[in-house]
C-alpha cells in the first residue's frame, strides 16, 4: 500500500515552476537566499528563483547524475537556505544521504520530482515528493494534460499558500483537441510532424529556452483528467517500454544512464550516453525520420553553458529516447 503521510497537503497549479515558486514562499525563502541547485537543470528553474531574488549556487553531479557530494560539501555559506534534490527521470536520489546532509547543515529539502509523478513514483512505497520540506511534481509531462504542477507542503508547520486569486491555466478548443489526439494517435501525431515541421534543433543548448510564465493553477479539465489517470497501469506500461528500448539499443554504443529500474521508479525516458555530440544528433535524425522522439535535455542554464563546461559536456552526449513508443520488429539502428 502506498504510504501518503497525512501531513503532506498538495496544491495544484499549472506547471512544477509556479509549484516550486509558491513552495519556496511557504518555507520563507527571501530576496538574497540562496539554494543550492544541482547544475545539470533546466533553465526554468530561473523562473521562480529570479521573481522571488533567490541566488541559485550550482553544484555538480556526476555521469550517474547524482550529487558530487565532496564538491557539495564546500558550497554551503552563510546565505544558503536549502538544497534541490532532482529525482532525474523518475528514479529515486539517495534520499536518506540528502536528509543527513541537510541535518548536518540546518539546510531545508526542496524535493523535485517532476520527471517521476505518478502513484507509483515511490522510494520505499513512500510517495516521491513527500520527502522533502517541501516537493514537486508535473504529471501534465505523464499524460498530455494540458496544464499540471503539484506542490507538496511536507509540514504541518508550513503556511498554506493563498492561490483563490491566482486564474486557472487558458485553455481552448484548439489545445484539447491536440492533446486528445496526441494521446490517441501517437503515431499519427509523429507522422504528421515530421511532414509539415523540420527537426528540432535539439544539439543546439539554447533552443528550448522558454520565456517567464504567470501564475495559473491547473485548469478544470485537466484536473479532472488528472483524476482519473490510471497511474498503475501507465507506470507498467512506461517500464514495459523503457525495457524494450533496452533491448533494441543493446549492441549500439548507447550506454544507459542506470543500470536498471528498482521497483518504486516511475520512468520518463530511456536515456542514454553516446560517445559525441556528432553521434548524438545522428540519432536525432534517426529518430525523426522514423517517427520516434529522441530528443535532448534539459535547455541549461545560460550561465552554465558559459562557464560550467562539465555539465555542457554531459549535456552534449545525453540522449533521451520517448517511451510513449517503442521501435518494432522492422525498426532498423542507423
Amino acid at each position: 500500500m502506498l504510504n501518503i503521510p497525512d501531513k503532506t497537503s498538495w496544491f495544484f497549479f499549472s506547471h512544477g515552476r509556479i509549484a516550486l515558486k509558491y513552495g519556496l514562499q511557504s518555507l520563507g525563502f527571501e530576496a538574497g537566499d540562496e539554494l543550492l541547485v544541482p547544475d545539470f537543470i533546466c533553465s526554468v528553474i530561473e523562473d521562480p528563483l529570479q521573481k522571488l531574488g533567490i541566488k541559485a549556487v550550482y553544484y555538480p553531479v556526476t555521469r550517474e547524475l547524482e550529487p558530487d557530494w565532496h564538491a557539495l560539501e564546500k558550497l554551503k555559506t552563510g546565505r544558503v537556505k536549502g538544497v534541490m534534490m532532482v529525482h532525474y527521470f523518475g528514479k529515486a536520489q539517495d534520499i536518506p544521504r540528502f536528509r543527513d546532509f541537510c541535518t548536518r547543515h540546518s539546510l531545508l529539502l526542496i524535493e523535485d520530482n517532476a520527471h517521476g509523478h505518478g502513484a507509483t513514483s515511490t522510494f520505499n512505497g513512500r510517495l516521491l515528493g513527500t520527502f522533502g520540506d517541501i516537493g514537486i511534481a508535473s504529471p501534465r509531462k505523464f499524460y498530455s494534460i494540458m496544464s499540471g504542477g503539484i506542490l507538496f507542503l511536507n509540514s504541518p508547520d508550513l503556511k498554506i499558500p493563498d492561490i483563490s486569486s491566482v486564474p486557472f491555466f487558458p485553455v481552448n478548443l484548439k489545445m484539447k483537441i491536440f492533446r486528445s489526439l496526441s494521446r490517441m494517435f501517437p503515431v499519427i501525431k509523429a507522422k504528421l510532424k515530421k511532414k509539415m515541421l523540420k527537426r528540432p534543433m535539439f544539439e543546439d543548448p539554447r533552443s528550448f529556452q522558454e520565456a517567464p510564465l504567470a501564475d495559473y493553477r491547473m485548469d478544470p479539465v485537466s484536473f479532472s483528467e488528472y483524476q482519473r489517470i490510471p497511474w498503475v497501469e501507465l507506470a507498467g506500461k512506461k517500464k514495459h517500454n523503457y525495457h524494450r528500448w533496452e533491448i533494441f539499443l543493446k549492441g549500439s554504443g548507447c550506454k544507459p544512464v542506470y543500470s536498471g529500474l528498482s521497483a518504486g521508479d516511475a520512468p520518463q525516458c530511456y536515456p542514454v550516453y553516446v560517445s559525441n555530440k556528432q553521434e548524438a544528433i545522428k540519432w536525432f535524425d534517426w529518430g525523426w525520420a522514423n517517427g520516434y522522439y529522441v530528443y535532448s535535455w534539459p535547455s541549461l542554464p545560460e550561465i552554465i553553458i558559459k562557464e560550467n563546461s562539465g555539465a555542457l559536456a554531459k549535456w552534449e552526449i545525453l540522449v533521451c529516447f520517448s517511451i510513449d513508443r517503442v521501435p518494432t520488429s522492422n525498426t532498423q539502428l542507423p
